[in-house]
């Protein structure tokens, strides 16, 4: 049974799944379920964010020196971690972008990296692939901060929305991409995708095919160190 259908059928019982009040209904509005537990509502209204106090960071093209740390980042985060080979592999595609976050310097010493993310750039659209804040620096609005910025790159007769596909266990991501402005347009075997386009409107253009020729952007354009 899917966590959709686990779902749907705890959601008519209001019982039978071990997830927080808030978890269930953000996710039963990722999924398009009805909620149809009135008085849980009313208690969630009460609720107070669980948000930290935001912190700047700062957003760059990420270097290959840089992939170390990205590692690390990706192994004590993600259910399904990549390896050195994998993020090696991905950057070699003449469209795939990196990006980092990095939280301020102290004295000489650069900014500790806070999070990363790996994109594809296309004629229409654009394919994020990953991103990921470390456990220790969540909370804290660095992974809206880093959404802020491919969001930038979103434009009505051009890159038009943004899709990435998630795994149904992989539940923090989902709440984060509902809560950022993400839509879940299919459920499939290898999990759910999901979609936002660049005026927050949840319904697809018809995809056009533009004139103007874009910038591909590839790994080695990467800066470097």
């Amino acid at each position: 049974m899917t966590l959709k259908d686990r779902l749907q059928t705890a959601l008519k019982q209001e019982r039978g799944l071990r997830l927080s009040a808030a978890e269930v209904q953000s996710l039963s509005s990722v999924l398009g379920i009805d909620f149809p537990a009135p008085k849980l509502r009313r208690r969630l209204r009460r609720k107070p964010s669980p948000s930290k106090e935001s912190i700047q960071g700062d957003v760059k093209f990420m270097s290959r020196a840089e992939l170390k740390d990205i590692v690390a980042i990706d192994k004590s985060a993600m259910p399904d971690p990549w390896t050195k080979t994998d993020f090696l592999r991905c950057l070699k595609q003449h469209n795939t972008i990196a990006a980092t976050i990095r939280l301020e310097k102290t004295g000489r010493k650069p900014g500790l990296i806070a999070g990363y993310m790996v994109y594809e750039l296309h004629m229409n659209r654009i394919e994020l692939k990953r991103i990921v804040v470390a456990p220790q620096h969540r909370l804290h609005s660095l992974g809206r901060q880093l959404m802020a910025s491919l969001s930038a790159k979103l434009h009505q007769w051009r890159r038009k929305f943004i899709r990435i596909e998630v795994a149904e266990i992989d539940l923090q991501a989902l709440l984060f991409l509902q809560a950022v402005g993400f839509s879940a347009v299919e459920t499939h075997e290898r999990g759910i995708t999901l979609t936002h386009f660049w005026n927050d409107d949840p319904d697809p253009f018809t995809d056009q095919t533009t004139r103007r020729s874009p910038r591909h952007l590839s790994g080695g354009d990467l800066a470097e160190n």
